[in-house]
């Protein structure tokens, strides 16, 4: 807030720029926000205004002080100053989610474990993010978005390497691995972004979720159907490797990361290799209830690369009016020789009756050339959720399967109930059971939780608190 200085010493009219500090409420009430702004200020002092008279009662002028007249002249130069946007400010938001879960899961051959991560309910993470207003409706706009485990106090997450646009988030070296990018955007005209964000399909899966947490079903699975590596590792779906480590090919190790004991650093490993891309995006504004989203990376780091390796693009197009939210969406990954090698569809919505939402959505990974010995996977979810007062209830059922071997498929049943003490805070439970059919098959039914170490079925409970600010 402005801080009304009455010196002496000033001048009788100042002009400053500077830094303040504020805490501000948005106009909901919903969430308390740092705000860092620039601003041009504008004051004044009567402490050395003399008050000589200007007329005379005699002759019947009218009086008034130098004080009155310096006060006038100083009002119509802040008047025309605001005129022309000297008053136009910037700002910055610290905002984030923390989101811890303590969880016991059991596996088929009677193996337990007893743990805790920042990943099981929602994505724990912190971030800046800034706007200034350029007029007529035009602003400039940034984030830095980072995750953040709670157990050990570190920012973003381990357990996968970076490499080119198309890299994973949790690169142990990447500071702001959800989000760093800088844009412009019109209510008109619609934004423009560039830099590491959201690949617009995986953007809009999220909207689908059936659980309400990131464990027990349609985020869990979706995550593990896109959870690309750049080596070969075989997955834990079904075995099966792509590629040799020589040709960096693309190795779906859904959980493999977390299986080899990454879980301690709290590893997002399924699905943030595809979650995000580096490169610009271009989102139009709503046209009633109708948007699109595309997004380019920028594969080529150096004039030797002789290919587009790792070329990313994304189109996806949304609706949300009324009751009904629906989306369609392609996202594509070009394998070592530049060519398609992964292809990512959505398909979804959901509706809203009074009180209870119901969810149905289908996302397909293919692949193709060079990454042609993957299978493909199919993940379809479906779910309701009640809302009553302050509480929410979600039932969820989500069966992934391998569209080339019918021996693999894993289905993921989860209930949750969550208490709403405010719009920021909330205490959530819930359970889940996982059936995993196939040799190979040791897919986890929490997300970013410990790794299965034997095939076959799984079941776990969580309990979780999460605060955003």
């Amino acid at each position: 807030m402005f801080e009304n200085y009455q010196n002496p010493d000033f001048s009788r009219v100042c002009e400053g720029r500077g830094l303040d500090l504020l805490l501000q409420r948005n106009v909901n009430d919903d969430f308390l926000t740092l705000v860092i702004f620039q601003h041009t200020g504008i004051w004044f002092n009567t402490y050395n205004f003399p008050k000589t008279e200007v007329g005379s009662r005699k002759s019947g002028a009218p009086v008034q002080t130098l004080e009155n007249l310096e006060m006038k002249k100083t009002l119509v130069a802040i008047a025309a100053l605001a005129a022309t946007g000297a008053f136009a400010q910037s700002s910055v938001t610290l905002y984030g989610n923390l989101d811890q879960t303590v969880f016991g899961a059991k596996q088929s051959d009677g193996k337990q474990v007893l743990s805790s991560n920042s990943n099981g309910g929602s994505t724990s993470a912190w971030g800046l993010k800034g706007v200034e207003d350029l007029g007529n409706g035009l602003k400039a706009e940034f984030n830095l978005l980072s995750e953040i485990t709670l157990a050990t106090g570190q920012t973003s997450s381990s357990g996968t390497t970076a490499t080119k646009t198309s890299a994973s988030s949790n690169a142990q070296s990447t500071t702001f691995n959800r989000g760093a990018w800088i844009g412009l955007s019109d209510a008109k005209y619609g934004s423009f972004k560039v830099g590491r964000q959201n690949d617009a399909v995986w953007e809009q899966a999220g909207k689908f979720n059936n659980t309400g947490i990131n464990s027990f079903g349609w985020n869990n699975l979706t995550a593990a159907a896109t959870g690309f590596s750049t080596t070969a590792t075989a997955n834990t779906f079904n075995g099966l490797a792509v590629g040799t480590a020589a040709n960096n090919g693309l190795g779906n190790n859904v959980a493999a990361d977390i299986a080899s004991g990454a879980a301690a650093n709290n590893p997002s490993a399924s699905g943030t290799a595809y979650a995000f891309t580096a490169g610009i995006s271009y989102e139009t504004p709503s046209f009633n209830g109708f948007s699109a989203k595309y997004g380019a990376s920028t594969p080529k780091t150096s004039y030797a690369d002789l290919s587009s390796e790792g070329a990313r693009s994304q189109l996806a197009i949304a609706y949300s009016k009324g009751p009904l939210t629906a989306s369609v969406g392609q996202s594509t990954l070009n394998s070592v020789n530049g060519d398609t090698g992964a292809k990512v569809t959505l398909v979804g919505a959901a509706y809203t009756m009074g009180a209870i939402k119901l969810t149905a959505a289908q996302q397909t990974t293919k692949f193709s050339g060079e990454w042609a010995a993957a299978h493909d996977l199919d993940v379809t979810g479906l779910g309701v959720a009640y809302t009553q007062g302050k509480m929410e209830y979600n039932l969820g059922y989500t069966i992934m399967k391998d569209k080339e071997d019918s021996t693999y498929k894993t289905t993921q049943t989860g209930l949750t109930a969550r208490y709403n003490f405010s719009k920021r805070t909330s205490v959530y439970a819930g359970y889940g059971n996982g059936k995993n059919t196939g040799t190979n098959n040791k897919t986890g039914i929490i997300y970013a939780g410990s790794g299965l170490t034997a095939a076959g079925n799984n079941s776990a409970y969580l309990v979780g608190l999460k605060h955003s600010f």
